[in-house]
């Protein structure tokens, strides 16, 4: 009873172990096709696009907000009001930071997302009406 009552309250490492080995959704968007008219003349296109998650609690304390701001070109206030909405929606789950960035502001935070811990990209997919 000793050793059961010390691995479930007194040692925690357990703990960690079965909070990482959680299950992590990661929703895949259809890709839709093209939508032309009778007279072959397109109406609907898909465009990529992609959303910046955050994890609040995943965030490391000596990230360069600076730096961040300036990559996804948002202010730092912007940033802290994302942040402190994600912390209240939960400090553990994903939630959307930025959403819908096209391909090319995409691809400047692609080459950098490493440096940033606690944030991924999500694809994603909109529509486009000609």
């Amino acid at each position: 009873m000793i050793r059961v009552f010390y691995l479930q309250i007194v040692d925690d490492s357990f703990k960690l172990k079965s909070e990482n080995n959680a299950i992590k959704k990661q929703y895949d968007y259809p890709e839709r096709g093209y939508i032309y008219d009778r007279y072959g003349k397109l109406l609907v296109a898909n465009q990529a696009s992609y959303d910046i998650m955050v994890i609040p609690r995943e965030i490391k304390e000596d990230l360069n907000v600076t730096e961040f701001c300036a990559l996804l070109n948002i202010t730092k206030e912007e940033y802290d009001k994302r942040i402190a909405k994600a912390k209240v929606y939960s400090p553990r789950l994903p939630s959307v930071f930025l959403a819908q960035l096209n391909k090319n502001e995409f691809v400047a935070f692609q080459e950098k997302i490493r440096k940033y811990e606690g944030f991924y990209f999500q694809k994603g997919r909109f529509v486009i009406m000609k």
